[in-house]
């Protein structure tokens, strides 16, 4: 990591996408285990699909051209309040740039460009119970749990009575 001074929170951009593709894999990995998408060139599509578009808020943290921090909001209506809500669909920070205050500075621009839209009425995010550093994020900017996903794997069972 070079001088701070250098370092900023920008819109992302077409030229970002392939660190950005990178992150998305990584974070599956994270998140999903053996049924996480990996391959960069899946997230890539997707990411150019959705950069631009009015309800999507794509930020990264910026060392010069290096992307060093990624966070996706997507700004959602609920089908059955009509409200609006923010919903966090990724965030990851290179291992340079984690265990400090890059992760909060990133994290806090998003809110504030979730509150410069107006009428989101919440913010909702996942988070594997085992990513810890990304538990205390949540925390320490006020969220709080609201839902606990239960799972039971079947797979080897199912494996056994072939």
């Amino acid at each position: 990591m070079t001088d701070e001074a250098v370092v900023e929170v920008r819109a992302a951009r077409e030229g970002d996408i392939a660190q950005l593709a990178r992150f998305e894999a990584e974070i599956a990995a994270i998140s999903f285990g053996e049924e996480a998408v990996t391959d960069p060139a899946q997230h890539t599509r997707k990411l150019h699909r959705a950069l631009g578009k009015d309800d999507e808020i794509m930020l990264v943290l910026a060392e010069g051209d290096q992307v060093q921090g990624w966070l996706w909001v997507s700004v959602n209506t609920n089908m059955f309040t009509g409200s609006r809500y923010a919903n966090f669909r990724s965030f990851a920070l290179a291992p340079t740039f984690r265990g400090g205050r890059w992760g909060e500075q990133l994290f806090r621009a998003g809110l504030e460009r979730i509150r410069r839209l107006g009428g989101i009425t919440r913010v909702v995010g996942r988070v594997h119970v085992d990513n810890l550093p990304m538990r205390l994020l949540y925390k320490q900017l006020g969220f709080v749990p609201q839902h606990l996903t239960m799972e039971l794997c079947l797979k080897d069972e199912a494996e056994g009575h072939e």
